[in-house]
């Protein structure tokens, strides 16, 4: 299709006579019933653009981080792989090493940005840049180009968006470290305002004020379209992961002496929400007791103190979950893992943060459905299992029986091989 095309589903957006959900919707139903295959979130710019979705990735000119805290060069984008799926990009690959490069960012003087939860694009001057947005792309970044802005921000104004609301490893991994980068690291920087997804909760203003971070915080989602001006750094929408290390190093230069006393962690889920957790956790915790672990709760302390907890340990443990972000000042890190869960891509999280911060790593994927009433727990989960149908993030939410003796010897193994 052409301009006018672009233009014309602009159009049905901007007066509100179809939604982006729907859009998205509508224009997946035409692609699947055509037999054709497409990734969801790239399906406009496929139905668009066709082959060529990605045509306008190589005309902005945005600079690459290259050294191992994220610090910029001059050096220039010379390729481009979706950066919101690096994790596919190393399932197919047949690898589960760390896929992560360096973080893009664009600096210039005017921008103008759309934002919505599955779709979010950039242009400045009419010049579009996709490389930093999220979903399909090249009509992202059209529409920011193509809409009226809402609202217009003037003066030094650092660019943060990841389009999901906060989780707390989110916040962690996607906002947290962008922020410190633009704030303390970034030389264009600091920054009087940045622009963020959603508001913040209590816990994470909190955090912004311990790493000594203040600028004025603007909520993407409460405007949609925004025109900024001014001395302006927008990160790609993708996530930290690869700045953790400067976020360990940081931590590092606020307090480098132990904050644990006990050589080897446990950190426990906590009592929130419905996700994976042990159905036998005292059992859980009467072994790590036995095997030397000191059994750490951190969801009520703040977040600092909660990212300082591994400091000065030799190993941390955990069931996989948003809890051992908190050790990324371990040493080393046994990670534990749940049938289906270890089956959905996002099941490798730590892998990569240990692999990006060079920490030692063991998985150990749980004994489950032992103990009592082991028949039914089988044929529950194998049940939960057939009803995923691909989206293993269903397995989130169950609850594990482990096996102590096993998972006993799995961790005296896993010690062994990281000693």
């Amino acid at each position: 299709m052409n301009h006018r095309s672009e233009a014309s589903l602009a159009e049905l957006i901007a007066s509100n006579r179809i939604s982006v959900d729907n859009l998205y919707g509508a224009i997946y139903n035409i692609i699947s019933s055509s037999g054709q295959s497409c990734d969801y979130f790239e399906c406009i710019d496929l139905y668009l653009y066709g082959e060529n979705s990605f045509r306008d990735l190589f005309k902005a000119d945005y600079l690459i981080e290259m050294n191992a805290y994220g610090l910029e060069t001059q050096s220039r984008i010379i390729n481009y792989t979706h950066a919101q799926y690096p994790l596919l990009y190393a399932l197919n690959s047949k690898k589960f090493a760390c896929p992560y490069g360096p973080l893009k960012y664009w600096t210039g003087k005017v921008a103008k940005l759309f934002w919505h939860p599955l779709l979010i694009g950039y242009s400045s001057q009419n010049q579009l840049l996709p490389a930093l947005g999220w979903g399909s792309l090249s009509f992202g970044s059209f529409l920011s180009s193509y809409l009226e802005e809402k609202i217009v921000i003037t003066g030094n104004i650092g660019v943060v968006l990841t389009r999901h609301p906060s989780k707390y490893a989110h916040f962690i991994r996607d906002r947290l470290t962008k922020i410190l980068w633009l704030q303390k690291y970034c030389s264009n920087g600091p920054f009087d305002t940045i622009i963020v997804d959603y508001p913040l909760s209590k816990s994470e203003l909190d955090a912004l004020e311990d790493f000594g971070i203040s600028a004025k915080l603007i909520f993407a989602s409460h405007y949609q379209t925004m025109l900024l001006s001014g001395n302006i750094v927008i990160i790609e929408c993708t996530n930290g992961m690869p700045l953790l290390s400067l976020l360990r190093k940081h931590l590092n230069l606020i307090d480098s002496k132990p904050a644990n006393d006990s050589s080897k962690i446990f950190l426990k889920r906590g009592d929130k929400g419905n996700r994976r957790d042990f159905s036998n956790n005292d059992e859980i915790e009467a072994l790590f007791h036995k095997l030397n672990y000191k059994i750490v709760e951190t969801s009520g302390m703040s977040i600092i103190d909660q990212l300082m907890i591994a400091n000065g340990s030799r190993i941390a443990c955990g069931l996989h979950g948003a809890q051992l972000i908190n050790a990324i000042m371990t040493s080393k890190l046994i990670e534990l893992h749940s049938f289906p869960y270890i089956m959905s891509s996002w099941s490798h999280t730590m892998n990569k943060m240990a692999e990006v911060l060079s920490v030692p790593y063991i998985p150990l994927l749980i004994g489950d459905c032992l103990g009592q009433d082991a028949s039914s727990k089988k044929i529950k989960n194998l049940i939960q299992f057939a009803s995923l149908d691909n989206n293993l993030s269903g397995g989130q939410t169950h609850s594990i029986y482990a096996d102590i003796g096993l998972l006993g010897k799995s961790i005296r193994i896993a010690e062994s091989l990281l000693d």
